[in-house]
């Protein structure tokens, strides 16, 4: 699951369990970045 630490206007600082070594790991990505990885995982409306 991943957990969002920290937005400052223009960054997202996010943590998350990476399933290909078992690791919990960070990330800082653009505000711009992150939308576009956030918006891949909402389902079409076709799906309901």
């Amino acid at each position: 699951m991943s957990r969002i630490e920290e937005y400052d206007g223009q960054y997202v600082t996010f943590r998350y369990h990476d399933k290909t070594d078992g690791q919990e790991k960070r990330e800082k990505l653009t505000v711009e970045e992150f939308i576009a990885r956030l918006i891949v995982h909402i389902p079409d409306e076709q799906f309901m």
